[in-house]
């Protein structure tokens, strides 16, 4: 049987903390058919040293390029454009694959009657790479718009001719251009299939989760450009607003209180 080549694609910038972690989490893949994409923004710490490090280890199947880019989704978007797999996955500089994760997703492409992307779950951890939990995707229900991105991005791999049908990642949207991707998707009639078991480990920290105001405003706009009722997105984001401002107040006062808020 002929395996797939499948692309996976690194964008990074000043991510000399964690990016090593990335790449040996690529390397250790027990699928042999990868080819690894690096995208750099323009690092000025010690990134593009150990990208270089790596090279040797890849033996022939890493590629990379640095320049500066328009953001996260940017950069992706040259990295999807300089790939050549069947299949693609992405895979954030400060997160991993677990050993079998691209083996697990050539599987269930297989095993699917019309393929056009898969996905599964994703263990959630800390900055020291804890485990906290496992982050169970949600499955699309046909002709309902899920509420948020239903699986970690980096668990999902779409089949390279859906990027090149749909296009790529919406610039416009700087935190969940993968949302509207997925949910373009979904617009499109494109097959997921979920492989129950989780593929990647997911580290918190980045932009949706520090800026929860922007990330939940961008949502939104991306709901009501795929048909949600605008007064509706309009009235739940205020209401979250109001949800985390009184949190917050009363977080602060069982703080100087010596007591635990209840949950």
């Amino acid at each position: 049987m002929v395996r797939p080549l499948v692309s996976v694609i690194t964008v990074c910038y000043n991510a000399e903390r964690y990016l090593a972690g990335a790449m040996t989490s690529v390397l250790e893949q027990t699928y042999p058919e990868i080819e690894y994409v690096v995208v750099d923004g323009g690092s000025t710490d010690g990134t593009l040293e150990i990208v270089r490090s790596f090279e040797p280890r890849f033996g022939g199947r890493l590629s990379w390029t640095s320049q500066p880019d328009e953001g996260i989704y940017d950069a992706m978007n040259a990295g999807i454009a300089r790939a050549s797999g069947r299949i693609v996955g992405i895979l954030n500089a400060d997160d991993e694959y677990l050993p079998e994760a691209v083996s697990r997703a050539v599987e269930a492409f297989a095993a699917t009657p019309t393929p056009g992307a898969v996905f599964g779950d994703a263990e959630v951890i800390d900055g020291d790479g804890v485990t906290l939990r496992i982050e169970r995707a949600q499955i699309p229900v046909p002709g309902r718009m899920p509420a948020r991105m239903p699986m970690c991005h980096q668990s999902l791999f779409v089949a390279r001719d859906v990027y090149e049908r749909l296009g790529a990642y919406d610039t416009r949207y700087r935190i969940l251009a993968d949302y509207d991707f997925v949910l373009r998707m979904l617009d499109a009639g494109v097959e997921l299939a979920y492989v129950p078991v989780a593929l990647a480990r997911f580290r918190l920290g980045g932009v949706c989760s520090a800026d929860v105001a922007a990330s939940t405003a961008e949502r939104e706009r991306i709901r009501v450009a795929h048909g949600a009722n605008a007064f509706a997105e309009r009235a739940k984001r205020m209401r979250h607003a109001v949800n985390r401002f009184v949190y917050a107040v009363l977080t602060r006062r069982t703080a100087s209180s010596g007591t635990t808020p209840k949950r």
